[in-house]
């Protein structure tokens, strides 16, 4: 799921500059905004990820110590 986020994050700023060099500023700042969203939800995704983890992590040291 991390990699669909990234790979998306990157086309839109290929998008981005393609229509900067193309002159349609509008365009672009959409395209860049939309990278950008990608870029900070892959971000969230790993983080909760590592959350989950030390989560797991914690809960299974609390039960070797009860048991």
């Amino acid at each position: 799921m991390e990699r669909v986020f990234q790979f998306a994050a990157l086309a839109l700023v290929a998008v981005a500059i393609y229509f900067f060099w193309q002159g349609n500023h509008d365009m672009m700042f959409v395209a860049g905004v939309l990278g950008c969203v990608m870029f900070f939800i892959n971000i969230r995704i790993q983080v909760k990820a590592r959350n989950d983890i030390r989560d797991r992590e914690i809960l299974s040291s609390q039960d070797e110590k009860e048991g």
